[in-house]
């Protein structure tokens, strides 16, 4: 990293991050940690909603179009194994553990622009219902592509005649087509 650039990012990371703090915050997260480091790396920010802990990578650009693009699959396997390392000393203890990142893009005239990419991944934990656990060829197979939805909301509603007339009349190719194989 050439010295114009780390300059830059030591200016600009700080201001993300309370950003993203700030953002979370809002949104009813509560803040554990800030730069916390571990052995297997930093985790930017440890917040926490209930019982549901989550590690965040902040990455702030001026001069990148999409600055979620920067967080790669390593930066993300390095923050999983630090959060299954905490998730023992972590108090409440973790019902759900997850990574998200925080893209935040800066525009000098205009205000930055904050984008949640939240569950990015979920990273297993030990479950005393079923006494499963993934094995760590699953956990590794996992991968994560951009954008991510994070919710699908449907929408449920009385079946009316004409309802289900109009969805038997949408369905009925794919029901002869599987009739004929």
């Amino acid at each position: 990293m050439s010295p114009k650039a780390r300059s830059h990012n030591l200016r600009s990371g700080p201001r993300g991050e309370q950003l993203a703090a700030d953002f979370l915050a809002a949104r009813g997260c509560q803040i554990a940690a800030r730069n916390l480091r571990t052995v297997y790396g930093e985790i930017d920010l440890l917040v926490r909603r209930r019982s549901h802990w989550t590690a965040v990578e902040v990455k702030t650009r001026k001069d990148h179009p999409a600055p979620e693009r920067m967080v790669d699959d390593d930066r993300l396997d390095r923050m999983e194994r630090a959060m299954v390392a905490l998730s023992k000393s972590l108090r409440p203890r973790p019902r759900r553990l997850t990574l998200a990142v925080i893209a935040i893009k800066l525009c000098d005239p205009l205000p930055p622009t904050v984008m949640h990419f939240s569950a990015v991944r979920e990273i297993p934990i030990w479950r005393q219902s079923d006494g499963r656990r993934e094995s760590r060829n699953e956990i590794s197979n996992r991968s994560y592509f951009w954008p991510i939805i994070r919710q699908l909301q449907v929408c449920f509603c009385k079946p009316t005649k004409g309802l289900l007339q109009s969805l038997i009349q949408l369905l009925a190719p794919f029901r002869s087509r599987r009739r004929h194989q």
